[in-house]
């Protein structure tokens, strides 16, 4: 997941993308099929990203399992 992240991060900054927030807080694995799993995820990596950056998160990155 971590090697995902970084590959996105350079693809975006690569097309013009301003990225302040090098190394990501990484979430989970969680599992999606209980609603309040992904919730807290979710409450979680915002919190994370706002104290990394000291304002809102613009963007947080969600991989869902393979079917």
């Amino acid at each position: 997941m971590k090697r995902y992240v970084i590959y996105l991060m350079q693809t975006l900054e690569k097309h013009g993308v301003k990225i302040d927030n090098k190394q990501p807080t990484l979430i989970g694995p969680v599992d999606p099929t209980k609603e309040q799993n992904v919730k807290s995820a979710l409450q979680t990596a915002a919190r994370a990203a706002f104290q990394a950056g000291q304002c809102a998160p613009q963007l947080i990155f969600i991989i869902l399992p393979g079917r």
